[in-house]
């Protein structure tokens, strides 16, 4: 997690939660707020650490706005940092506020700086702006309860019944529960999930549902959370997500594809002069490390500066290799450098994310800022371009903005590029399209 100034941005979440509900446009309306960010000590657990606040509260405010709204949201930061605000996952066309970190589509709020930001909302139901988000992938059960999922990442899907979830950084998923059992208190409890040899905080954070009527002394209902590494439930869980492709809620999934792309996500090591040895990890794609430019990606094509970016980036790695065989760690040097992609205005492509086993194997999430895309296909070990295609699902597979891509194994997405200047990341790496 990155560090500024003394301050761990990773250990600091921000999710202001937009509430959007179905109307006719006819019921339109101009709404107009002011959000105030200010980083604010906060006490838990007899520790206290800083946190990043709007308009004094954890989470944020709530925005409800109905289809056909238009917003005006005027953002003054407070605090002694520059700060980053986007509406993740909120497809807005030509909006560089609107999905997207600092200096990619859009430049930061500088100290005591004001922006206005304007937007309508269209088909979203219901999605959240942020500031940081979290490391981990986690299990969310509720002691007791069934959960029945009905919608991820602001997107209907076929609802089915679990005993739990299962969350990607930067995912949303909304579920129903009947409070049909014994009146009591039952923990709702949340832990992270890690099927690769790597050390991660295995606490578990609670809250409790309270039926009406028992009081506060009454014993909690203890969980059954799925464990650490429990692999085979991430998978079934992931399997069951399913859009729901009626003719009100239709699934358009691009069945010609006009650009196939193949990125390998891996860990590398780079030099770095103020570690104790003189080293640190690096993430990337298809060996290439994106350095963050100076200035706003958009910014620069806009009024054709020079030096900022080349649009070079490659479709597929360098060099072939059995990408989640052995462990490997020699040769982990990537390659430094802020290249694009450049794809054709509305045309269709195909991604597929390759895991690698260099230094370790491990859970990625991607998230493709300004789009929605369909998950077609998944599956452990090295993809077979000969074969996993024949098993994609072309006719319902869940639509989102950000997919879990599997420890040891790949994902592969299908998107229309209709939305220019918008980027993908996984973790600190990006790739500008």
């Amino acid at each position: 997690m990155a560090k500024t100034n003394g301050f761990c941005w990773g250990s600091a979440v921000l999710f202001l939660c937009l509430a959007g509900f179905i109307s006719t446009p006819a019921k339109a309306a101009l709404k107009t707020y002011q959000f105030d960010v200010q980083v604010k000590n906060v006490t838990r657990l007899c520790h206290s650490k800083p946190i990043v606040k709007v308009n004094g509260m954890i989470p944020g405010p709530t925005v409800y706005a109905r289809e056909g709204d238009t917003h005006l949201v005027n953002v003054t930061n407070h605090a002694q940092y520059n700060m980053s605000i986007h509406w993740h996952g909120l497809k807005q066309y030509q909006n560089g506020w609107v999905d997207g970190p600092a200096y990619i589509s859009h430049n930061v709020l500088s100290r005591q700086g004001m922006i206005p930001m304007h937007w309508r909302l269209n088909r979203e139901r219901r999605t959240c702006y942020e500031s940081s988000a979290l490391n981990d992938e986690l299990f969310f059960v509720i002691a007791g309860h069934n959960l029945i999922v009905v919608e991820i990442d602001a997107v209907y899907t076929k609802s089915f019944t679990s005993q739990a979830i299962l969350i990607v950084p930067g995912q949303t998923t909304n579920v129903l529960v009947q409070a049909n059992q014994a009146p009591s208190r039952y923990f709702m409890a949340a832990r992270p999930f890690m099927d690769a040899p790597v050390s991660i905080d295995n606490k578990t954070a609670t809250r409790i549902l309270q039926y009406k009527g028992i009081p506060n002394t009454a014993q909690p209902v203890l969980p059954q959370l799925p464990a650490l590494n429990n692999t085979a439930f991430a998978l079934s869980f992931n399997a069951k997500l399913r859009s729901l492709n009626t003719a009100q809620f239709q699934a358009s999934v691009p069945l010609k594809v006009d650009r196939h792309l193949f990125y390998t996500i891996r860990l590398g090591i780079s030099q770095c002069t103020t570690s104790l040895n003189g080293t640190q990890l690096t993430a990337s794609l298809n060996n290439i490390t994106f350095v963050m430019p100076q200035i706003g990606l958009l910014q620069a094509h806009y009024f054709n500066t020079k030096g900022v970016f080349t649009t070079d980036f490659p479709d597929r790695p360098p060099t072939p290799f059995n990408y989640t065989g052995a462990l490997l760690t020699a040769n982990l040097g990537t390659k430094l450098g802020t290249r694009l992609s450049k794809i054709a205005y509305n045309s269709s492509v195909e991604l597929v994310l390759q895991d690698t086993n260099l230094l370790t194997v491990e859970s990625y999430p991607f998230h493709l800022h300004g789009y929605n895309f369909f998950v077609v296909g998944s599956g452990t070990g090295n993809f077979n371009l000969k074969k996993d295609p024949a098993k994609y699902n072309l006719v319902d597979p869940p639509e989102r903005n950000t997919v879990g891509v599997p420890t040891g194994g790949w994902g592969a997405i299908r998107f229309r590029a209709d939305n220019p200047g918008k980027h993908s990341n996984i973790t600190k790496q990006k790739a500008t399209f």
